[in-house]
C-alpha cells in the first residue's frame, strides 16, 4: 500500500545519497487535538473492531453541521501549521519530504466523516493551494473488493466511495494514478519514473 511505497522511496533516496525525510501525517496535530478529544467525549468518534480483528477509528459528523464547520477550519489551520513547521524547513534545507497521507487524504476522510461528497468541491481549491510547488501525488488504484479481501477493514461501499472521491479530487490537481494491482516492485519502478529519478 501507500506506506510500503513511501518507505521504498525513502530507501531509494538513501541508496542514491538523496536527502529526504519520511513524514506520516494522518494523525491529528496540535490544533486538531482538542476537537478530537471533544468528538470522543460526544461519541462522534469511536473505535470499531473490523473483521481482521484490528481497531479502526470512525467519525460521524453528518448530523453536526456546526462542528463540521469548526472541523474544516481547524484542519485547514493545522495543515498551514504543518507546512510552516514540518515541511517548509525540509524543503529549505534541500531535503525531499516523503509524505505518507496528506492534504488529498484529509479531504477524502473529511468527505467520508461528514457523509458529504460536496466537501471536495467546497474545499479542494483552498486546501490544495497549500501544496508546495513541484509536488507529486500518487493514488494506488485498486478494486475495492480486492482491497477489502486484503485488509478486512472498511466495508466495500466505503472503499468504493473513497475511490470515487480520489478521482473527483483528480479534477482539481495532477494526481498520478497507478494500477494498484501491479506488483510492489512494478509500482515502485513507476513512481521512480514519474519522479524523473531514472
Amino acid at each position: 500500500g501507500k506506506s510500503t511505497q513511501a518507505n521504498l522511496l525513502k530507501d531509494f533516496f538513501q541508496k542514491h545519497d538523496i536527502y529526504s525525510n519520511y513524514l506520516w501525517l494522518r494523525s491529528p496535530n496540535r490544533l486538531s487535538i482538542p476537537l478530537v478529544i471533544l468528538f470522543k467525549l460526544l461519541r462522534i468518534s469511536y473505535s470499531q473492531k473490523t473483521k481482521s480483528g484490528n481497531m479502526i477509528g470512525v467519525t460521524n459528523l453528518e448530523n453536526h453541521k456546526f462542528l463540521q464547520k469548526i472541523w474544516k477550519q481547524t484542519l485547514f489551520s493545522d495543515l498551514k501549521f504543518i507546512l510552516k513547521h514540518k515541511i517548509d524547513p525540509l524543503i529549505n534545507s534541500s531535503k525531499i519530504p516523503i509524505i505518507d497521507r496528506f492534504i488529498i487524504d484529509i479531504l477524502v476522510d473529511l468527505a467520508i466523516d461528514t457523509n458529504d461528497d460536496s466537501v471536495i468541491d467546497e474545499l479542494a481549491n483552498p486546501f490544495l493551494s497549500l501544496i508546495p510547488k513541484q509536488s507529486k501525488f500518487f493514488f494506488l488504484d485498486i478494486q475495492p473488493e480486492l482491497s477489502y479481501e486484503r485488509n478486512l477493514e472498511e466495508s466495500i461501499p466505503i472503499l468504493e466511495r473513497r475511490k470515487r472521491l480520489y478521482y473527483k479530487i483528480s479534477k482539481y490537481t495532477d494526481l498520478i494514478i497507478i494500477d494498484g494491482n501491479k506488483s510492489i516492485e512494478e509500482i515502485h519502478t513507476q513512481i521512480i519514473q514519474e519522479c524523473d529519478l531514472k
